[in-house]
């Protein structure tokens, strides 16, 4: 199979484990539980922040937009947390410029996986949904925030970069530890996010 080839594979499987992530958070939605008013708020937040990154060195930037999705999973499930992801992968299809639609798709399913493996972790870590006591719920959003860390790195730093480097690659090295340093300072970011939003609900 040649290079264009395995990417379209990679990307189409990313794609499809994120239709998967929003089926499978969507039967466990609970629409009673939801307050409308503040999911649309959740889903705002999400916007305006993938729309303005946080930039650090040199052209790299991070996104904080994944504040909302962690208060969506802490207050109304892995679901909820997916729907808001799409408001990401919408934001970052169109700006600062339209992506392909290869990009479109694999971002669709990084942002969609991403915040299902979170939702879940936290869920299964004791998080309760909305919290009731602090110290559970810290653990569980640290937790879980590592965990989105580590999904979106897996899908983007170790495997669909290099790949799409490859066909350029005489600047891959350069790439490759911009991108992973990228992702460091962002696991620490969303860590100090997500203690932060935890300890507002018990204020």
């Amino acid at each position: 199979m040649r290079g264009n080839g395995r990417l379209d594979l990679y990307v189409g499987t990313v794609a499809c484990a994120g239709v998967i992530a929003l089926l499978a958070g969507s039967r466990a939605l609970e629409p009673a539980k939801v307050d409308p008013l503040m999911l649309a708020v959740l889903v705002v937040l999400a916007v305006v922040a993938q729309r303005v990154p946080v930039f650090l060195f040199r052209s790299s930037a991070i996104s904080v937009s994944v504040a909302a999705v962690i208060a969506a999973y802490v207050l109304y499930g892995t679901g909820a947390a997916v729907w808001v992801s799409l408001a990401q992968a919408v934001v970052n299809s169109v700006t600062p410029r339209r992506k392909p639609f290869r990009k479109i798709a694999f971002n669709f399913g990084s942002f969609a996986v991403s915040a299902f493996v979170a939702g879940e972790l936290y869920r299964l870590t004791g998080g309760m949904t909305p919290p009731t006591a602090i110290a559970p719920t810290l653990i569980a959003v640290g937790l879980s925030a590592a965990a989105y860390f580590l999904a979106s790195s897996g899908e983007g730093c170790t495997s669909f970069i290099p790949a799409a480097c490859s066909f350029c690659s005489s600047r891959f090295d350069s790439a490759w530890k911009d991108s992973c340093a990228l992702r460091s300072v962002s696991i620490a970011v969303f860590c100090r996010n997500a203690f932060c939003l935890s300890s507002s609900f018990f204020h």
